[in-house]
């Protein structure tokens, strides 16, 4: 499916495969993505700027925390509480520690939001029960999986922190993203001014929240189409909704991606210039179009002119298909389309992109979390394990794009 690259930014129109472009930035000078990052690790550390906490359940309210209930729903003069809809049960286990003597949990699935402004915030969420297990799934925004499964024994609590990015559609200097109309419907929280959290699994349970701006923090932006966007429901999903769980805390992924999207409709939305308009040094772009006829080897002479690291997802996606075979390959797509994955196949792919990322020893690597050990696209997970628990909304409408 696609390729990393740098280059410059006058070939972009040339591309068309499924490219995962990947740039790390420093200047944009006289239409060149120069690839040179001179800010060290250490001042790439996200600093605490601004910090909201808040203690889930009914018992004694933890110091400088906010206290939610089960009846704090999600106003906007508010700024936060549960998404409507959302049905849980708050408890207190009567423990003298406040923040892990409460908690809120719920037999199904159910959102959480804070409204925050554009930019990238660290989330550090406490699970447990003091007299049960629990087990929660975490995603963000439009289904972006955070973190995969969380599980605590009785009597024992995990405290775990992801890096999440906000945006919404202004760009500097009065010019905003040309939004699809889909965007501003099912759609709506990628673009919104609030961070949307979606607790599932077989017991999710929270017990705090913590949530500081993490303004120094690489991105990694990306730019694509339906394979690589957030899609907003099941059955369809894609690698970029995928490839933050294989992220620890301190990087960001920024998906900027769109379904139906080419790349010259792209930039005429103007997706690449809100980027743009946001990156800095230290940042990385992956850019993904098109997978038919020449393309593939149109974006690998590309990287081989311009010098520039390249992902090869059309070859190592064929690697995966063709381990699965011709009839267990459709599992790894959304049912009747051969184009759009579901949870499974866009979770492997995403998986392909983290290999690549290590084989072409990009810099990015030192923010893979441990857990991302090695992955041979010719003898990939099996369907029969994959644990990855569906989100509640559900869509017939197949997303644009073939």
């Amino acid at each position: 499916m696609a390729s990393v690259l740098f280059m410059r930014s006058k070939r972009l129109r040339s591309l068309g495969q499924l490219i995962c472009v990947v740039a790390e930035i420093s200047a944009l000078c006289g239409g060149t993505l120069i690839a040179q990052s001179s800010i060290s690790l250490a001042s790439q550390v996200a600093t605490a700027r601004k910090k909201i906490k808040f203690d889930f359940g009914p018992g004694i309210v933890a110091p400088g925390y906010v206290q939610i209930l089960d009846t704090t729903i999600y106003k906007k003069e508010f700024g936060y509480g549960f998404e409507p809809g959302s049905k849980v049960s708050c408890i207190d286990r009567g423990s003298r520690d406040a923040l892990r003597g409460d908690f809120c949990t719920s037999d199904q699935p159910f959102f959480f939001s804070v409204g925050l402004p554009e930019g990238n915030y660290n989330v550090t969420i406490t699970f447990g029960d003091r007299i049960g297990e629990t087990n929660t799934t975490v995603k963000a925004e439009l289904r972006r999986l955070m973190l995969e499964e969380v599980h605590t024994r009785q009597g024992k609590f995990a405290t775990q922190t992801f890096t999440v990015n906000l945006r919404n559609p202004k760009i500097a200097g009065d010019s905003e993203v040309r939004l699809k109309d889909r965007e501003k419907t099912s759609e709506a929280w990628a673009w919104d001014e609030k961070l949307t959290l979606e607790f599932n699994n077989k017991r999710p349970t929270v017990c705090g929240i913590e949530i500081e701006e993490a303004t120094y923090v690489p991105t990694v932006y990306l730019l694509g189409d339906s394979t690589v966007c957030d899609q907003p429901r099941e059955p369809y999903n894609s690698w970029g909704q995928m490839l933050t769980s294989f992220f620890r805390a301190g990087i960001a992924v920024a998906n900027n991606a769109e379904s139906g999207e080419s790349l010259k409709s792209s930039l005429g939305a103007r997706r690449l210039d809100k980027v743009l308009s946001l990156m800095k040094p230290g940042d990385y772009l992956f850019i993904q179009f098109g997978h038919h006829g020449d393309y593939p080897e149109a974006v690998r002479q590309v990287a081989r002119e311009e010098k520039v690291a390249l992902i090869d997802l059309n070859a190592t996606s064929k690697l995966f298909y063709e381990a699965l075979g011709p009839e267990k390959s459709k599992l790894a797509f959304a049912p009747g389309d051969g184009t759009h994955h579901n949870n499974y196949g866009s979770y492997e792919l995403a998986r392909c992109i983290v290999e690549g990322i290590k084989a072409d020893k990009l810099g990015l690597a030192k923010y893979l979390e441990k857990g991302a050990g090695p992955f041979d696209p010719s003898h990939p997970d099996s369907l029969e394990s994959f644990r990855i628990p569906a989100s509640p909304l559900v869509t017939e409408a197949k997303p644009l794009g073939s």
